[in-house]
């Protein structure tokens, strides 16, 4: 006798659920009443979960798009704590280099990122914060430049910062 698979449930923040709905509502919109078994149904949440599962399997752009969010929201999550680390990893890097004019430059980067990272826990001025930490990855990553063996270091910092302004205020339409 063939197993049945058991429901499961998922929890989802208010937000989520409302644009769930939000989702379901325009599908039933687009599709109307859907054929069924026990007659005629709009589509609900299983349905919709298994096209998206079946449309990102099928599709690399999709699950790439699919995959850019997941990280996004994660580093949104944890953005504070992400740009500290950045800034741990700017302070141990900064007595290495070998212009002081350089780690006096990177050491002012660190510190801009710090205060951005507070503006980040307090939720103060999302676009602003986005905005500076934008400049400072550009910064970091001009600084870089000069930065002899250390340069490929300062680049990936820069690229961190830069996903973290991503994540927080996404450039790209309909993101």
């Amino acid at each position: 006798m063939p197993q049945e698979n058991p429901d499961f449930v998922v929890a989802v923040s208010q937000e989520t659920h409302q644009r769930l709905l939000r989702l379901l509502g325009s599908l039933a919109e687009r599709l109307g009443r859907l054929p069924d078994v026990d007659g005629p149904r709009y589509a609900d949440d299983r349905d919709l979960i298994g096209a998206a599962l079946a449309v990102t399997e099928r599709r690399p752009a999709i699950f790439d798009a699919v995959a850019t969010e997941v990280r996004r929201a994660a580093l949104r999550r944890g953005a504070r704590g992400e740009l500290l680390a950045v800034c741990d990893e700017l302070d141990g890097v900064v007595p290495r280099l070998d212009a002081p004019q350089l780690r006096g430059a990177v050491a002012q980067v660190a510190r801009d990122l710090r205060e951005s990272a507070v503006s980040i826990a307090v939720r103060d001025e999302p676009v602003r914060t986005a905005g500076r930490l934008r400049a400072e990855a550009q910064r970091l990553a001009e600084l870089a430049q000069g930065a002899g063996p250390w340069s490929q270091s300062l680049r990936d910092l820069a690229e961190s910062v830069d996903d973290l302004q991503d994540a927080l205020h996404p450039i790209e339409p309909g993101t």
